[in-house]
């Protein structure tokens, strides 16, 4: 902020750089889990199908949960004043 940023552009910034990381190992958790579902049907045979339901489910709150964690010290970072911030460092 103190170099012409604004607040939504420094929430958007942290926000980002929180879910980044979230996003990235949501997707490869699905995969894996999809992938080991279908290498214990192959080797087991009677297993169920698989409930993407319940996938979904578990996603959505692993990121629900990683949103609101990254939305409150954004939010909070985008109100500090930036001439108290630079007194600091």
């Amino acid at each position: 902020m103190a170099v012409g940023a604004t607040p939504r552009h420094i929430v958007a910034l942290i926000f980002g750089q929180g879910m980044r990381p979230v996003l990235l190992g949501s997707a490869a958790g699905l995969a894996g889990a999809m992938a080991a579902t279908r290498g214990m049907r192959g080797a087991i045979g009677a297993l169920a199908a698989p409930d993407y339901r319940a996938y979904i489910f578990a996603i959505a709150l692993v990121i629900a949960a990683a949103a609101a964690a990254c939305l409150l010290p954004a939010r909070r970072a985008a109100k500090l004043d930036p001439m108290a911030g630079l007194r600091e460092d």
